[in-house]
């Protein structure tokens, strides 16, 4: 009767302990000469101020155009005055003269203006449902105090998700 020749299982344990080794070692050389190989290979990619002063001459503009926002340019299809009862700093960082009324979600009106010239920000908003439960700011939006997420969304952005639009550029979402 032929038998196949039986397998100590200790040498197959030897055999599998050092694949596992070679392997590790393999794997640990691998990440290593990524770490150092990586950073050279993309520092072709990577372009600075100097580079780009050689690629274009100077046209006194920027590449990227500043958001524009619907809201802000058309003329306001509805109007509402502020609240007289709004604090002075409720608009730190807005352009008084810019600012439109968007539109009531829920008892909440809002809001949204333009900054002020030399601000970071594109645009500022306000959400007022009464004189002790406001909430102003300049950037993305605001939380508002009936606990809704009020976004700024500049012209051609994709909103937040599950949100509801309150005008072209304003949209609410539950938080």
């Amino acid at each position: 009767m032929d038998h196949p020749a039986a397998e100590h299982p200790v040498s197959r344990m030897s055999a599998g302990l050092c694949q596992d080794l070679t392997i590790k070692h393999v794997t640990k050389l691998s990440a290593v000469a990524a770490a150092i190989l990586l950073p050279a290979a993309l520092a072709g990619c990577t372009s600075g101020p100097a580079d780009d002063a050689q690629a274009a001459p100077d046209t006194g503009t920027s590449n990227t155009a500043a958001p524009t926002f619907a809201d802000l340019t058309a003329s306001p299809a509805n109007t509402k005055d502020l609240p007289a009862d709004l604090p002075d700093s409720a608009l730190d960082g807005a352009d008084i003269e810019s600012i439109r009324w968007v539109g009531e979600h829920e008892g909440t009106d809002v809001w949204l203006a333009a900054p002020v010239d030399g601000s970071e920000f594109d645009a500022c908003i306000l959400a007022f449902p009464d004189a002790q439960n406001w909430t102003s700011g300049c950037g993305g939006g605001v939380s508002g105090p009936d606990q809704r997420w009020y976004a700024i969304v500049p012209d051609g952005e994709a909103p937040p998700e599950d949100s509801t639009a309150l005008s072209e550029n304003v949209y609410v979402q539950s938080e």
